[in-house]
Formats: structure tokens, C-alpha cells, sequence
């Protein structure tokens, strides 16, 4: 039977868009759905599953309509066609979200600005102490340190380093030149912040003994 020209032609698109179909299908009929999830980050693998899904329901239809039969609103690919439609909108907002967190500003630590605040609510800074302030402040555009866990685990780790210098408490205050004052030396503005604590510390014990000698 002699076909129109134009049908012919479509017929021909169509072969040729099947076998492209079959070529990008190929890797993930040949992987497991669990190799597929592994070789990919999960918002990918999500956008994966649903475009195989999409892809079977579209053939699916194609092969109906090919053979002349009618698709009603109750079919069985009716309703799969509406879930494949309700998970693209729930990934539709889920790559929104991951796009909005990837561009947000992080939260990163701005030393130099960090410096000009500690400069001025501590006025009384010793001229060794600025100059460390502004040498720290100078590669604070390299020295950035992220803010929130990691920031609090390098401190935690930091901390942990200092007890274990210190070799129990008031031993290594007594011996002068422990791990802790070794890595204190190495930190400019732990050095400065440290000062500036001990020195509120003093105001306070002083407070409270005048407080007494009032109160004798």
C-alpha cells in the first residue's frame, strides 16, 4: 500500500527519534536502579527517575495511538501520566530550593571587619596588639573561616589541642611555655581577645572585693 509522502516523512522522524531515545536509554537499562542513584548526586537522580518515567508513559501512549485505540480519562496511563505531573512539580520546587541555597550569600566570616569591631569596643589595645589586629586583618581575605559546625569543630578541635598542651591545668600555667601559650603565639587575636577577657575578668574580681570591703 502506497503511503502519502508526508505520512512517510513522519514515519521516518519518528524511527529516528526512537533510536535516539534507545541510545540515552541504553546506560540505564543496563544499570541497576541502585548504580544509577549511586552515579549521580540525589537531586539528579531524582530528575532521572522522573524523566524515565516520563518516557515510558510517552510510549506507552505512542504505542495506543499507533494501534488506533482511545485513551480515556479513567486509562490506567491517564492517572500515571497525572502522578508523573504532580512529582515534577514537587522537583520543580525542590531545584528551586537548591538553586535559591546555592546563590544565597554564605555565611562566612569577614576577619577585617571582625578587627575593626574588636578595635573599637576595646580602645585600650596595646601597640603590639594592633599591629597584630592589622596584620591579621591584612590576609583576612585568605583566612575567611566558614561560620556555624565547622567553625565551632575547628574551635572545639583548637580547644582540645590547648587542654592536651596544657598537661592538666594549672601545670602548664606554672611551667611557662606550654603547647597552649605555643598556640596562642600563633594566633594574633586569640591573643588579643584572650588579653581583653582576662582584663574584664579583673574588673570584675576588683568590683566584687570593693563590693565586700563597702559591705565590712
Amino acid at each position: 500500500m502506497d503511503l502519502p509522502q508526508e505520512v512517510v516523512e513522519r514515519l521516518d522522524t519518528l524511527e529516528e527519534s526512537l533510536e535516539t531515545l534507545g541510545c540515552f536509554l541504553t546506560p540505564f537499562l543496563e544499570a541497576t536502579p541502585r548504580e544509577v542513584d549511586a552515579s549521580m548526586p540525589p537531586l539528579e537522580a531524582a530528575r532521572a527517575h522522573l524523566t524515565l518515567a516520563k518516557a515510558a508513559v510517552l510510549l506507552a501512549r505512542l504505542r495506543l495511538r499507533l494501534r488506533g485505540e482511545a485513551l480515556g480519562a479513567d486509562h490506567p496511563l491517564q492517572r500515571e501520566q497525572e502522578r508523573i505531573e504532580r512529582y515534577e512539580k514537587k522537583l520543580g520546587r525542590a531545584s528551586r530550593e537548591d538553586e535559591l541555597a546555592r546563590t544565597r550569600p554564605g555565611s562566612d566570616l569577614n576577619v577585617a571587619a571582625a578587627n575593626r569591631f574588636i578595635s573599637a569596643a576595646i580602645p585600650d589595645l596595646t601597640p603590639a596588639q594592633k599591629a597584630a589586629l592589622r596584620a591579621v586583618g591584612a590576609g583576612g581575605g585568605q583566612q575567611q573561616r566558614r561560620a556555624g559546625g565547622k567553625r565551632e569543630g575547628e574551635e572545639g578541635g583548637g580547644g582540645g589541642k590547648r587542654a592536651r598542651g596544657g598537661g592538666g591545668g594549672g601545670g602548664s600555667r606554672s611551667g611557662g611555655g606550654s603547647g597552649a601559650d605555643a598556640a596562642e603565639a600563633d594566633d594574633p587575636l586569640g591573643q588579643i581577645l584572650a588579653a581583653a577577657a582576662g582584663g574584664a575578668q579583673g574588673e570584675g574580681d576588683q568590683a566584687g572585693a570593693d563590693g565586700a570591703a563597702v559591705a565590712q
